[in-house]
């Protein structure tokens, strides 16, 4: 460096140190601002995910609370309950009654569609004593129908009628996996319990939220049957969820994302939310337990907008400082020239006149500092 700056004059050497050392400040700012640019969008990203997470679970708070609810009502209806306990009391698969038994099962599928669409739930099942199935209803995408199992012809055959009426006929149920013809005990407390249970299910690719709650005798408090309301959490929920929060929301039962995964609860620390990155997208994922092991809830976020607003500010950064840095060194220019290149100037100007034998005083440079010094001493 100390020989390239030989041949060049004293204000060109400080002008060149001064626009290197300039330079080398812009520099450090933009990388520093890089850094804090990308720190900052990735707590962005990471605060509107935990967002995402905390609606979800708000959402699934509140299918929860319908579900009790509806399971809680239903078992305490006085005409449901009775209907429950007469054909516990009087159905009999080898002398099967259908005016007496199929009908009271038609009313009690009847009552649970109006439990189902007042409820919002996806489905209602009631279950008697022995935990068969007595009626059922369903309703998913805007199609609801009601059946009861009957045994007319000696053998198990459902019963079904859409809700807009006809006759009940012979047919398979449309809810598949979710109808159990006979009711699973998944806690040895269900025929004891006076308040609603909780499940989550997997159903296939799909995730079911069920409320269990048993019927009881009024005064006896003998057990008399089971109700079950469900929710089912399909595509279009998370589809719909994701056109609100603004991010794709979807759920998964694949193992790969456990290292990844925490603890959904409405009140998470943002810290613990771990966020993967890759070219294309941001990843958080949090887990709920099933009855099947976890299901794990992903909020993606698509960078393709998140660099689009970093190009963005990165371009209006790099404006601002070549507009600060050429300011900079415009002022250092006339700084310069004000204050060491014209008085550098009159000083070699007097050190030729003399060197030339004219000994004519000129004006010493009036710099107010060693070169003024320099030029009266001279």
């Amino acid at each position: 460096m100390r020989l390239g700056l030989r041949g060049l004059r004293l204000g060109h050497k400080l002008s060149l140190l001064v626009t290197l050392t300039v330079l080398l400040a812009v520099l450090a700012l933009g990388v520093n601002f890089e850094l804090m640019l990308r720190q900052s969008f990735l707590d962005n990203t990471r605060t509107l995910m935990l967002h995402a997470f905390q609606q979800l679970g708000t959402n699934l708070d509140k299918i929860e609370s319908d579900l009790k609810s509806g399971a809680n009502l239903a078992s305490h209806e006085e005409s449901s309950i009775a209907s429950i306990e007469l054909i516990n009391q009087y159905q009999d698969k080898a002398q099967y009654n259908t005016a007496l038994i199929d009908e009271e099962k038609k009313s009690l599928a009847k009552k649970a569609l109006d439990r189902v669409k007042f409820s919002l739930s996806h489905d209602m099942a009631i279950y008697d004593q022995n935990n068969e199935l007595l009626a059922f209803a369903s309703g998913q995408a805007g199609v609801y129908q009601l059946g009861y199992l009957s045994f007319a012809n000696g053998h198990a055959q459902t019963m079904l009628r859409p809700e807009s009426g006809g006759e009940f006929l012979p047919g398979s149920s449309a809810l598949g996996d979710l109808l159990d013809e006979q009711h699973m005990t998944r806690e040895a407390r269900e025929k004891t319990s006076r308040e609603p249970l909780l499940s989550y299910l997997r159903m296939g690719d799909k995730l079911v939220i069920r409320s269990h709650q048993s019927a009881f005798d009024s005064a006896s408090q003998r057990y008399l049957g089971h109700i079950e309301f469900s929710y089912v959490l399909d595509s279009e929920f998370f589809v719909n969820l994701s056109k609100v929060l603004g991010v794709e929301v979807t759920q998964g039962f694949a193992s790969t994302l456990a290292a990844q995964a925490t603890e959904l609860e409405q009140d998470a620390d943002k810290s613990l939310l771990t966020v993967t990155e890759s070219a294309e997208q941001y990843l958080g994922v949090m887990r709920k337990n099933t009855l099947q092991g976890p299901v794990y809830f992903t909020v993606t976020l698509d960078k393709g907008r998140e660099n689009t607003l970093i190009n963005r500010q990165r371009l209006q950064f790099l404006l601002l400082l070549l507009t600060i840095g050429g300011g900079m060194l415009l002022f250092m220019r006339q700084a310069f020239r004000r204050n060491l290149e014209q008085p550098l100037r009159q000083l070699m100007q007097q050190i030729h006149q003399f060197k030339q034998g004219n000994y004519v005083e000129l004006p010493a440079p009036a710099s107010g500092d060693e070169l003024e010094e320099v030029g009266h001493s001279v």
